[in-house]
């Protein structure tokens, strides 16, 4: 089950990487718009998996919010 704070952080990816590929589109640059996404969207993914593996590593309960 995803939570809403990793849901948020590959939106948020998605979206900052699609900024960044659409301005190196319009200047021409190699990588573009689809590129950038991915490589936002990957380090993402890699970052969670990361804090996930951390936390079952050590025994820590993931807090719940509300």
């Amino acid at each position: 089950m995803a939570w809403p704070g990793d849901i948020v952080s590959l939106i948020l990816s998605v979206v900052f990487g699609a900024a960044i590929g659409l301005e190196r589109e319009i200047r021409g640059k190699a990588a573009g718009l689809r590129t950038d996404v991915l490589i936002c969207l990957g380090a993402v993914v890699f970052t969670l998996c990361c804090v996930c593996k951390l936390h079952l590593e050590l025994g820590l309960k993931f807090q719940e919010k509300g």
